[in-house]
């Protein structure tokens, strides 16, 4: 029934449109655009109301459409989607200079980004609404107000998945008195829900039931199934948390049953998760995996992060009940992949950054009159400085005292941190000289037990004695490390980036064992590949400089191989690169050895590898400096990177792939585990690398029919103009529909019909196509660094460039260099 109104209510409303005339110059009227808006939800009808307005050039009326549809693109949880339609509608209102429609699109911009977990966007975005509401404050209509109490909650929200819940409750607080003046039983539920889970984040579960009551009463009012839906989710929540279970799978239920009737994947996923943890706490495995399924099914389509690192988890559990312990280890590592520690640390303090600087804006006139009431108590304190002089001295000897004790106190501190990391140090260092020799040993007894006869049954018993005792070697490292952390406080580090491997521990013994020209060296790369058959081929280590290494070194390092289509190997101990080297090489890759990061890294700046594998402590440059190069550099930055290191803690590893690793191994490795790591990741860069070429051969295809289009001389000529103007003044950020307007001498409704009627699209669309055509030909035929490309492109900025980009050619622009000249 309510579906036939809608669409009679439709009929009506375009009958009524159509009998107005297409030459009627004024505009359609912004309460009826706004009628249609809040009447209709179906994302078709809304879309041809979008081409309905954009036809006769009612830009304002369009733009009230564009609002509603991105909200209900987000509410079918097409978070993409509704960021490319809102971005539009940003465009739209800065060029009507429409400051209202402004700050809702920058308001539905940045719950967009919150639900997808980009915090640091979702931030951006709600302090530029607020910002404009602090310029509007003169402006007391009701969406004037209403914009301001959505902005509150918003940043609210952003702050609150933060962690920082004392500020955001401040804010949830305005936002509700806002919402209770305008008479909002909505809104008045939404931020109840919030405070209540303010006050549940403090365990203070009785205030928080109360304020989830009071919301589902307000949403019970306006018959909100999502809001209701939520309020049982809550109301679960705190059952669990005192141990009635039994109540809180009653609420879940009730929870997940509203939820899936609506479009909203993102809420209902919630309770659909607490049901199968629950289940999984009562054993009841089967009931467990159906909600697991169809919790990773819905997250997976909604490309949630945090949703699937979640259910990730909920796998592993379910797995490792069921005894499946290898799919529950593959689990964990998915569900760790989604976690993101570091981009929340930068999100607070971008949000911190931020909040900082609109403070600093919004009371520079309160800091005015602060300096004036100074002034005023500097006055009255000179009228009592003679009676205060006594308290005064007493102040300073207790000062002076507390500073006394205080610096000894910190004497001592520091004294107690320097033995303590000269004690780890110490640990460390031993234990990373022990893993190298370790891997070489273990790593060569696996190749060598290949060469054994299965029937020499003495020899087996032998070898696998010195299998034994190496790993017995292995487990003492091993105990040593774990000594180690159990009676050493660890040395806070206060930036991830600290290098912990500055703290090198060489043994005296270890010597060069290469001269000038041992190795293949970066002036030595060819382009070509040369013939395998040819004897002059350029060999790795000249047999000559063989002195310090033993013999069977010597032949494995001294093999040819070519130059193209190479692994490369950085280790500074030859006897570890022989290892892995022979890996590669009897599995049928071509590799190239460098000694340390400096000379890797002229070898790739000749000759590009397709994988590096390297070590982390090696002299000149070491691996953590020669990852961080490798990947500030735009032509090398897309190379997979593995480690092989003896730093093989997980402080260590973090730090690693903080610097840019895709995988981290600690020596001694497996090394059928190495080998089956490069084999995927050079796998998964050829899938890549096939899907981006076919993604611009289509649309260099598509372009070159645009081009070739037959039209008539007229609208050549027409057209022509357009293309002139557009070029002559790319380079302007200014550029828009209006200019063009005014250089072709005619009105913007007459040129949008126009250009529409040519190209079947209008005017804004034509000339950010025509940006974005000149941005391509610069990326495939011009070495020209991206942001000037962005900038000569009369693009704003680099983000929204690559947005633009990517949503008109399906991959980035510096994807799009890499393919097209790859």
């Amino acid at each position: 029934m309510k579906h036939t109104l809608s669409i009679l209510l439709t009929a009506t409303l375009l009958i009524l449109a159509c009998g107005k005339s297409i030459n009627d110059n004024d505009k359609t009227d912004s309460s009826r655009a706004e009628r249609i808006a809040d009447s209709l939800r179906d994302y078709n009808q809304l879309n041809l109301w979008v081409d309905r307005f954009d036809s006769i050039g009612d830009h304002k009326a369009q733009l009230l459409i564009r609002q509603k549809l991105g909200k209900v693109m987000r509410d079918r949880s097409d978070f993409e989607a509704a960021i490319k339609q809102h971005d539009t509608c940003i465009a739209m209102a800065r060029e009507l200079k429409d400051t209202l429609q402004l700050i809702i699109a920058y308001n539905n911009q940045g719950t967009n980004f919150r639900r997808l977990g980009d915090l640091h966007e979702a931030s951006n975005n709600h302090y530029k609404a607020l910002e404009l509401c602090d310029k509007t404050e003169h402006d007391t209509s009701f969406v004037a107000r209403k914009n301001r109490v959505r902005t509150y909650n918003g940043l609210g929200n952003v702050l609150l998945s933060l962690g920082n819940d004392s500020v955001a409750e401040s804010l949830f607080r305005q936002a509700l008195a806002g919402e209770t003046e305008l008479g909002s039983a909505t809104g008045q539920a939404i931020n109840y829900a919030n405070i209540g889970a303010i006050k549940e984040d403090k365990g203070q579960i009785d205030s928080a039931r109360i304020y989830y009551n009071l919301s589902m009463e307000k949403n019970m009012l306006t018959n909100n199934p999502v809001g209701i839906s939520l309020c049982y989710q809550y109301l679960g929540h705190l059952d669990k948390h005192i141990g009635n279970t039994d109540s809180a799978m009653t609420n879940y239920r009730r929870a997940f049953e509203l939820g899936v009737k609506t479009t909203d994947v993102w809420h209902w996923l919630k309770p659909c998760e607490a049901m199968a943890e629950i289940f999984l706490e009562e054993h009841k495995n089967d009931s467990a995996r159906k909600y697991i399924d169809i919790a990773l099914d819905a997250a997976t389509k909604i490309k949630s992060r945090s949703h699937l690192a979640i259910v990730y988890s909920l796998c592993a559990q379910l797995q490792e009940q069921t005894r499946q312990y290898d799919k529950a280890v593959k689990s964990i590592r998915q569900a760790e992949a989604y976690k993101d520690s570091s981009a929340i640390e930068q999100n607070q303090i971008h949000m911190q950054n931020l909040r900082v600087k609109y403070e600093a804006d919004r009371w520079h006139n309160e800091i005015n009159e602060a300096k004036a009431i100074a002034e005023y108590e500097k006055t009255m304190r000179q009228t009592v400085m003679w009676g205060s002089i006594v308290v005064f001295a007493l102040i300073i000897i207790v000062a002076i005292s507390q500073i006394r004790i205080a610096k000894e106190k910190q004497k001592t501190n520091r004294m107690l941190r320097k033995i303590d990391k000269e004690r780890q140090d110490f640990y460390r260092g031993i234990t990373h000289q022990l893993r190298t020799p370790l891997t070489v040993v273990n790593g060569m007894t696996g190749q060598l037990r290949k060469f054994i006869p299965a029937d020499n049954e003495e020899a087996q018993r032998e070898f696998e004695a010195v299998e034994r005792k190496s790993n017995e070697i292995v487990n003492l490292v091993n105990e040593m490390i774990l000594y180690n952390k159990g009676i050493i406080k660890e040395i806070e580090v206060s930036e991830l980036g600290v290098r912990s491997e500055e703290l090198s521990l060489r043994s005296e013994g270890v010597k060069e064992c290469r001269s000038e020209d041992d190795t293949l060296g970066p002036q030595d790369l060819k382009t070509s590949k040369p013939d395998s058959s040819n004897s002059s081929t350029r060999q790795l280590v000249n047999s000559s400089t063989c002195e310090a290494l033993n013999s069977s070194t010597c032949e494995a390092l001294n093999s040819s191989t070519e130059i193209t289509n190479y692994i490369l190997v950085a280790e500074d101990d030859s006897d570890v690169a022989l290892l892995i080297t022979t890996i590669l090489k009897n599995n049928g890759y071509n590799y190239v050895w460098a000694k340390d990061g400096m000379e890797a890294m002229e070898i790739a700046d000749r000759q590009l590898p397709k994988l590096i594998i390297t070590d982390i402590m090696m002299p000149r440059m070491d691996g953590l400096e020669f990852i961080k190069r490798i990947r500030e550099d735009e032509e090398k930055s897309h190379l997979p990177i593995i480690v092989v290191s003896a730093r093989a803690e997980d402080r260590d590893r973090l730090i690693g792939v903080e610097a840019g690793a895709e995988v981290y191994l600690g020596k001694p490795f497996n090394s059928e585990e190495l080998m089956l790591r490069v084999r995927k990741m050079l796998e998964q860069r050829e899938i890549l690398r096939l899907k981006y070429s076919k993604q611009i051969e289509e649309a260099d295809r598509k372009d070159a029919e645009e081009q070739h289009r037959e039209i008539n001389n007229a609208d050549q000529q027409f057209m022509q103009k357009v293309d002139e103007f557009i070029y002559e003044n790319i380079m302007d950020g200014e550029l828009d529909a209006n200019s063009l307007a005014n250089s072709m001498s005619m009105s913007l409704t007459t040129l949008n019909r126009r250009i529409k009627a040519i190209t079947d699209t209008n005017t804004t669309n034509y000339i950010r196509m025509k940006r974005l055509g000149r941005a391509r030909q610069l990326l495939m035929n011009t070495n020209m660094p991206l942001g000037e490309i962005q900038a000569v492109c009369g693009f704003e900025s680099p983000s929204y460039f690559s947005r633009a980009f990517k949503a008109e050619y399906d991959v980035t622009p510096s994807e799009f260099r890499k393919t097209s000249k790859g």
